[in-house]
């Protein structure tokens, strides 16, 4: 360590904006394809836009940071091609300037192939506009000039000025020039502002500076005092940051030191950088904040420009940095893998630091912990109490109808035990969950018009469903969101029934009143009064219009419960309480507590209730507005988009599933333990996989329900894009080996059990792994298969041994797929001896089936497994 004065201490002085001790990080939208570089912002679209190693540029929306989607290029397909944003080429977009001043949006852009772009957006979602060259043409050299003339190296980054009103000028640093430039905007002229083309470092006149590989820069003009403007700029190779002031056409050094490749916070004459390279400013604090994202260290800092201290906004410091694991939770312990870009967002008036973790591929967000204390935000370890219900350790996910059609809500009937699901358009499906058999029940076209199911009656996109049999009759209620009413369908014989109107007048509004005029915004979920007995009303959230609804079928009248239509996250009497985009909700009662509507606050990541006898509003987890995922206490649990909730009554005080909409991932809040856990999924990792816990994946979670059957507990969604999945509570896994237990109706029809193995025990340590060799034999012309078709089998492939074995998929590998009889030999990592013994004495069927997600319609059954070599593999080597 170098012998400097010691460590900052925050007690000195009062630290602003982002600092590790009190924030914590998030990862948010979907992993990359390649590595991640820098971003830009657009506070009008609330966009995030980043460049890629794959020479593409992605969004991201923040207030609804599931996907990053491509906005421009091909991935993979390196070039240099102007014209639309669908036809664009680029070659490694860098830094980029977002410019909102003549209305429309302008992103400037820098690129490793050498070259200054300009993207004219006229709307991101659909992706229209034109990219055009302002100068650079693909060959590297240092020549100043016109748009045709010009040359670069490497340019990094490109920040427009003035700050405010229309550009006239780009300041841009040529890293491997080792010169930063200017271009005029209305000439397209480039000329050197500092630098000399040497490497080194030189304070003094811009004109004789040396620098070394100028990258990240940002530009502050004091509010004070006008045309006082100063440009600083990070040196990854100098170990700086540095300051070149635009008036005195000066360059000075801000803090780090040329010579010490370190790790040191505190006042600038002492702090050490470790590859200091993307810079942006947080301009709504005066003096401004700088934060730099350090290449080599994976950590994020802060540099305040009115105490001039340096702080560590994120991130472990690593001098490794070769596979540092993707690690969220509090910002003092999470990781990062090289963190290529940074940049501050305020919303809702909370400022947030979003980090690009290159080679983790994933955008991750530093929030501040603003509503409790630092030491409450701990890292999730093992629960030291016990976990009833359905848990990570006892859940087995399975796939009772898989489609790649988008569902929203779930109901069942329990005398038939059938379930029925809405879809996006205005479908109405019934499942029948013991054979998988879905029927449509709806017509397929949009619309609005009430009687019969199987001719007159349409839908537009129905949302919360409910099925009734308290009246002697099957009643099903629906909100559809795209007519604005509540409808009610009585089954007749079969699927057909007679739709009505029951509340709504088809128009959008918010009036309360006899159900002929009471009016809606956007219907979302039912919940049903009381939980038990003759029905009596509906509880309706309205996401969109900020509001609860009561339907009161006794006297035909729906009342406001809870909200005013203005978004907010104020607790206390529901006269004057605000909620922010309520999506699901549930009754719960308590002998303590009596009657609650608990409910997911979709846009303000929290969890809430209403008590209806004091109605009383309280958040009971989750921080409005701070968005993240964070098991443990519900003082200190964070959420992403929390979308339904399902009730296990079982119990009292009783359990809450809660399902997230782009986290992807179902999580349980124990009422009696106020405790929240997985219960299935991982994060951010979008797949339709079945499996136990934690080794399933979803894709989006929409509605939930709980069910209990002859003591059976199990919990149905509707994953989007990926149909009806079914969690049931099924034996826990053992903490002594990472086997699994699969229920019943998963066990294959020829188990290892019913025909012992004749080999010798193996002895092995449950933490060894054993890789081997993994040979199947297929009738098919896998050679005669599109690509697609190929792709399709051989994720099938690993998916039925993963699932067979009850492990994650990662595990197996397809090594080569030799033609004729077409033999796919793979490569599996065997951790136990319990899994070597279940696969050596496996015949295929027990293996490639429905029960594991293998399509036998398509491909078969193979007529051959085994170890090693297999005798048809040994006859095509002959």
């Amino acid at each position: 360590t170098p012998s400097v004065s010691a460590p900052y201490s925050a007690t000195a002085t009062v630290a602003r904006g982002i600092i590790a001790r009190y924030s914590v990080v998030n990862t948010v939208g979907t992993k990359g394809s390649d590595n991640g570089r820098y971003f830009a912002y657009d506070d009008k679209t609330q966009t995030l836009f980043s460049g890629w190693e794959d020479h593409v540029i992605r969004t991201l929306y923040l207030p609804d940071p599931c996907e990053l989607e491509i906005l421009s290029g091909r991935k993979d397909r390196k070039g240099w091609v102007d014209g639309s944003l669908t036809l664009a080429r680029f070659d490694k977009p860098y830094g980029m300037e977002v410019d909102r001043s003549s209305g429309e949006l302008v992103i400037y852009l820098c690129e490793g192939g050498d070259t200054i772009r300009r993207l004219k957006i006229a709307n991101v979602e659909n992706k229209i506009g034109d990219v055009s060259t302002l100068g650079g043409a693909r060959n590297e050299a240092l020549v100043d000039g016109g748009s045709m003339t010009s040359r670069f190296n490497n340019p990094k980054w490109a920040r427009k000025y003035p700050l405010q009103g229309p550009p006239n000028i780009l300041y841009i640093t040529d890293q491997d020039n080792n010169v930063i430039r200017m271009m005029d905007l209305s000439s397209r002229e480039t000329s050197r502002v500092a630098g000399t083309g040497a490497r080194g470092y030189v304070d003094g006149p811009s004109a004789t500076a040396v620098l070394h590989q100028p990258a990240g820069l940002v530009l502050y003009e004091s509010p004070s005092a006008s045309g006082n403007l100063q440009m600083y700029f990070t040196e990854p190779k100098n170990q700086m940051i540095r300051m070149l002031d635009l008036t005195t056409k000066v360059v000075t050094s801000i803090a780090g030191t040329s010579t010490i490749k370190s790790f040191w916070d505190g006042p600038f004459s002492s702090a050490f950088f470790y590859f200091p390279l993307a810079m942006e400013i947080d301009r709504n604090v005066d003096p401004p904040l700088l934060y730099v994202g350090e290449w080599e260290a994976g950590v994020a800092r802060q540099l305040d420009l009115g105490s001039k201290q340096v702080h560590r906004a994120a991130g472990r410091f690593n001098s490794e940095t070769n596979n540092i694991p993707r690690v969220d939770g509090p910002a003092t312990i999470a990781s990062f893998e090289y963190i290529s870009g940074v940049i501050p967002v305020m919303r809702w008036g909370v400022t947030k630091l979003y980090a690009m973790d290159r080679k983790n591929r994933y955008v991750r967000e530093v929030a501040p912990i603003a509503t409790a204390s630092p030491s409450s935000i701990t890292a999730t370890s093992s629960p030291s109490y016990t976990l009833n219900g359905i848990s990570s350790d006892n859940s087995d996910v399975t796939s009772l109808h898989p489609t790649i059609r988008s569902g929203r809500y779930l109901s069942i009937d329990h005398e038939t035990r059938l379930i029925y699901s809405t879809w996006d358009g205005g479908a109405i499906r019934r499942l029948d969950p013991a054979s998988g058999t879905q029927t449509l029940m709806t017509q397929r076209d949009k619309g609005y018009a009430d009687g019969s199911l199987a001719s007159a009656a349409r839908f537009t996109d129905i949302h919360g469903i409910h099925v009734d049999r308290s009246n002697e009759q099957v009643d099903i209620y629906v909100a559809s969101q795209g007519n604005k009413v509540i409808r009610k369908i009585r089954l007749g014989d079969g699927i057909d029934g007679e739709a009505t109107t029951i509340a709504g007048t088809g128009q959008e509004g918010q009036a309360d009143g006899d159900f002929s005029s009471s009016s809606f915004t956007d219907p979302r979920d039912l919940e049903v009064y009381p939980i038990t007995g003759k029905i009596q009303g509906f509880y309706i959230t309205e996401e969109m219009g900020h509001k609860i609804r009561y339907l009161d079928l006794t006297i035909n009248v729906t009342n406001t419960l809870l909200g005013n239509g203005t978004a907010g996250s104020i607790d206390g009497p529901a006269s004057r309480a605000l909620i922010n985009s309520p999506t699901g909700g549930a009754l719960v009662e308590t002998s303590s507590a009596g009657l609650e509507y608990y409910f997911t606050s979709h846009q303000a990541h929290a969890i809430r209730k209403i008590r209806l006898d004091t109605l009383e509003v309280v958040t009971i987890t989750g921080f409005p507005n701070m968005d993240g995922y964070l098991d443990g206490p519900i003082s200190s649990a964070l959420f992403v988009h929390p979308e339904d909730l399902a009730v296990d009554r079982t119990f009292d005080p009783p359990i809450l599933y809660i399902g997230t909409w782009c986290r992807s991932v179902l999580r349980r809040l124990d009422l009696s333990t106020m405790q929240v856990d997985l219960v299935a999924g991982r994060s951010y990792e979008r797949k339709s996989i079945d499996g136990r816990g934690e080794l399933s994946r979803f894709n989006y979670i929409a509605g939930m329900l709980f069910d209990v059957q002859n003591g059976h507990k199990s919990l149905y969604l509707m994953d989007r894009g990926r149909g009806v999945r079914k969690i049931a509570r099924v034996t826990p896994m053992p903490t002594a080996t990472p086997t699994v237990t699969r229920s019943p109706s998963l066990t294959p029809t020829s188990s290892p059990s019913s025909a012992p193995s004749t080999k010798a025990p193996i002895t092995r340590s449950p933490s060894e792994t054993a890789t081997k060799k993994f040979v199947a034999v297929f009738s098919i012309d896998y050679f005669g298969f599109t690509l697609s078709q190929k792709r399709a089998f051989e994720e099938n492939f690993v998916q039925a041994i993963a699932n067979f074995l009850g492990t994650d998929r990662r595990r197996i590998k397809i090594d080569k797929i030799t033609p004729g009889s077409t033999i796919v030999e793979s490569k599996l990592k065997i951790i136990t001896a319990v899994e070597y013994d279940k696969i050596e004495n496996a015949v295929p069927e027990d293996i490639f089936n429905g029960a594991n997600g293998f399509n036998t319609v398509n491909y078969g059954i193979p007529t051959e497994i085994c170890f090693g070599e297999c005798s048809a593999s040994r006859e095509k080597q002959n």
